[in-house]
């Protein structure tokens, strides 16, 4: 019996507002608000720790520089011969980057927006 690790997630939130659909290597795909954004895999940093690997992108950038980066935890998961669909609950987060550049709004920091998700992993 073989044991292959995922190459694809489906992601969403509590109310499927928000969805997230990403294929290892490649691409990831952010939908909210009947909006889309593909990201290409030049666009994707992925970091690999014990509990998984986290996935992020920059979302938006706006005007003053600062930049709103989505990036979601998905877990260490295991597919016995490649021909399961395995269910997950992970976290993702919004994070508000501000430009260290810009002192118009006070005292630089992050703001972060945790966003529950539940998904699916799977070979395609």
């Amino acid at each position: 019996m073989s044991i292959l690790a995922p190459d694809h997630y489906k992601l969403q939130n509590a109310d499927g507002t928000q969805t997230a659909e990403y294929w290892v290597g490649s691409k990831l795909v952010l939908r909210q608000s009947g909006q889309s954004k593909t990201f290409t895999a030049t666009d994707i940093n992925v970091q690999a720790n014990l509990i998984g690997n986290l996935v992020s992108v920059v979302a938006e950038t706006f005007p003053d520089s600062s930049q709103l980066v989505f990036t979601v935890l998905l877990p260490a998961i295991s597919l016995q011969n490649g021909k399961q669909t395995v269910g997950f609950q992970t976290q993702g987060v919004l994070t508000k980057h501000w430009n260290p550049n810009d002192q118009a709004y006070g005292p630089l920091y992050d703001t972060y927006t945790w966003v529950p998700l539940s998904g699916v992993a799977d070979l395609v």
